[in-house]
């Protein structure tokens, strides 16, 4: 068996190399790799030590260089992960630019605009979400962006009651009760910014609470943070994160995280870390009864555009997220119950996707990695 290694910067091989050392089965060897002796890395970028395993010569079931299996190792060295420097690396799409920018608030009929040279984005003041946001007179949104504490149920779940138990977070973003809204402008490092709070009671009791920070920039990016604390009568959290559906021309998909295939925080080792790109079509898993596909975790970058690659909007994390993107919301793939029942699937054509961004969900085997989150 050879033992082959590679490093990859953002995604791409930087370094290749063979490990000559024998190692016996069923032992141990220090080895080293020169080009980390040596010191290959800088401080921008992400950085993976890719090691696998291949037949050295022909075998009766498989030939020569044949993978057996692979290993990969994140480097201590995470580079920057600012939005302009995740933006230069991996975005490819049309941005906001202007010589000398600015914002622009104005309210209007209940709706509170906000805008600058190339976009626009509008709050809906009676329910604090962002419901129009254009870049270049193009507008993205087909629904408010709002928090999204779902996502389709699996087997396991119908299993496990999920669906009944946990049913309350499923409708809780339309229960939520809006307390306070709050804009203003302010200043970070000598830049200008207009910030927006939204905060909300929710249901139950008067203990559990989300409160919305967006802060928008003079090129018309938005850094969303939202705080929460369930009260502690609320049962388990599906779901902790938000969902943007947008135009469905934007088909075309990049991003740097887990790949190429669908991943689950518990099911995610055989999707190595990389930059991939795709389509949206190719994300649907056709189960025979459609459920939660198309997650992809540990991701850092993911962009969703059209495909001239011209138009289209770009998420960026500051820590790794877990991103789906499909033809239908988590609401909508469990209204069927055969994949041949859902209309957009059939006529492979829909008005909208929904792009899931969240912290944590609940895995696969029912693993729920989002009860300690407050």
């Amino acid at each position: 068996m050879n033992i082959n290694y590679s490093i990859e910067k953002d995604g791409c091989s930087v370094a290749t190399g063979t490990i000559d050392t024998l190692i016996p089965a069923g032992e141990i060897r220090e080895v080293t790799i020169k080009e980390l002796k040596n010191g290959i890395v800088d401080e921008e970028g992400f950085y993976q030590l890719n090691i696998s395993y291949e037949l050295a010569e022909d075998t009766e079931y498989a030939l020569k260089g044949y993978s057996l299996g692979f290993s990969q190792i994140t480097l201590p060295w995470i580079g920057k992960h600012t939005p302009e420097s995740l933006e230069a690396r991996f975005g490819s799409i049309s941005k906001v630019v202007s010589e000398y920018p600015y914002i622009i608030m104005e309210e209007v009929e209940g709706v509170y605009d906000i805008s600058g040279e190339g976009f626009k984005i509008a709050f809906n003041q009676a329910t604090g979400w962002i419901e129009q946001y254009s870049i270049h007179d193009q507008e993205m949104l087909v629904e408010p962006i709002q928090p999204c504490f779902w996502r389709a149920t699996t087997d396991n779940d119908l299993g496990n009651n999920m669906l009944e138990e946990c049913k309350i977070w499923r409708t809780m973003p339309t229960q939520m009760r809006l307390r306070d809204f709050d804009v203003v402008s302010i200043e970070i490092n000598e830049a200008s910014y207009v910030q927006v709070k939204a905060l909300y009671q929710m249901p139950i009791d008067d203990e559990g609470f989300v409160e919305m920070t967006y802060l928008i920039d003079t090129q018309g990016r938005i850094k969303i943070t939202m705080d929460l604390k369930p009260s502690a009568m609320m049962p388990q959290i599906p779901a902790y994160g938000m969902m943007v559906q947008i135009d469905a021309q934007m088909e075309a998909l990049k991003w740097y995280g887990r790949g190429p295939h669908s991943n689950f925080s518990d099911r995610k080792l055989s999707a190595p870390i990389g930059l991939y790109e795709s389509t949206v079509a190719k994300q649907w898993v056709p189960y025979i009864r459609p459920q939660e596909c198309g997650n992809k975790t540990d991701v850092r970058f993911m962009q969703v555009c059209n495909k001239e690659k011209m138009q289209g909007m770009q998420i960026m994390a500051d820590i790794p997220v877990e991103v789906a993107v499909a033809g239908f919301t988590p609401y909508e793939i469990e209204t069927y119950t055969h994949p041949h029942l859902m209309p957009n699937l059939q006529k492979q054509l829909s008005v909208s996707m929904a792009i899931s961004v969240v912290l944590a969900e609940m895995t696969v085997g029912e693993l729920n990695r989002t009860k300690n989150i407050n």
